[in-house]
């Protein structure tokens, strides 16, 4: 919800009309309890709380709850910055104003959209409005003008200040760090929609690049598996139980991976598995000649095919990106 970066007090447009909230029908005031903070009796106690709401997620879903449950008879108004004030004091927004206004307006915490929200509370808002208090996370969020360490400290100085907790873990810049990180994925979800390279804003070079990277990604992956699939197909014929060290040894076979001293199932080269039993007697896995002979068929057999594979994206180059991804 919060303001990461602070911002100057300006001037700000007294609003006609509140939303929802006709000018005859502008609430009385709160009366207080013994403690002195309004209480339940009478109207609801009138909360506000503001921020950008940038790609509206649980996280603000969340801080509003709170806000709106700070008491048991609540009247909760939310206050959303217009374009104009966060992109000079915060930076570009993936949502437009009024994209963000809708999603705001739409959790069911909320009783009222304050439009154009001011960046600094100010005395004078908080009467117009008759807002009883402000809930926000208690971070200190600096004024970029200079004049304050934190743009909510004149409302916690007037004592109407309630502090909520931020949700860990989910943010606004945390979304969009995740699709940055993500990139070229997304670029190619996008144009498999029917979004073209223009829409993305990605050239013709960028886009087959992307593609040729992804299709590459893929062929290793489909090398992978193929190899774990003959590994597999030979321990099972020799009886090899999943998971031991042998199996290991011929996965690195079919790599060409296993250690000088050692043959492909694992047992040392002189023909005992360790114990003094001769590879020959466990479980009819036969002689090291016939499971060398096996794991290189096998290995051929691999190789071949990724030959093929590899034979064909290199003649197709980018152009035959579409052609590559029905190989694979």
């Amino acid at each position: 919800m919060g303001k990461k970066s602070g911002g100057s007090a300006r001037a700000k447009r007294p609003r006609e009309e509140a939303e929802d909230v006709g000018e005859d029908k502008q609430p009385k005031p709160a009366t207080t309890n013994q403690d002195g903070e309004a209480g339940p009796s009478g109207r609801p106690i009138r909360v506000y709380a503001d921020g950008i709401f940038d790609m509206f997620h649980f996280g603000h879903a969340r801080a509003l709850e709170q806000a709106k449950k700070l008491f048991p008879n609540s009247y909760l108004l939310v206050g959303v910055c217009s374009d104009a004030v966060t992109h000079r004091y915060k930076g570009k927004t993936v949502m437009t104003e009024d994209e963000r206004y809708e999603s705001v307006r739409h959790c069911k915490w909320v009783d009222e959209v304050v439009k154009d929200a001011p960046w600094v509370i100010t005395k004078e808002f908080l009467d117009q409005h008759n807002i009883d208090y402000v809930a926000h996370d208690d971070l200190p969020y600096a004024d970029n003008s200079g004049q304050a360490d934190d743009i909510y400290g004149p409302v916690k100085a007037m004592g109407k200040f309630k502090a909520t907790k931020r949700t860990e873990g989910v943010s606004t810049s945390d979304l969009i760090l995740r699709i940055l990180k993500d990139y070229n994925e997304y670029v190619l979800r996008n144009l498999s929609r029917g979004y073209s390279r223009k829409d993305l804003g990605v050239s013709l070079f960028k886009e087959q690049r992307i593609r040729a990277s992804h299709n590459i990604k893929k062929l290793s992956q489909r090398i992978t598996e193929q190899r774990l699939r003959v590994a597999d197909r030979i321990t099972k014929r020799i009886g090899i139980k999943p998971g031991s060290k042998a199996k290991g040894a011929v996965a690195a076979a079919l790599e060409g991976d296993s250690s000088p001293g050692d043959s492909p199932d694992g047992t040392p080269r002189d023909g005992t598995p360790g114990n003094g039993t001769p590879t020959g007697s466990q479980g009819g896995a036969g002689s090291r000649g016939d499971l060398a002979d096996m794991i290189r068929r096998n290995g051929e057999e691999l190789a071949t095919s990724v030959e093929q594979v590899v034979d064909k994206v290199c003649g197709l180059g980018y152009d035959g990106h579409a052609h590559v991804v029905a190989l694979l």
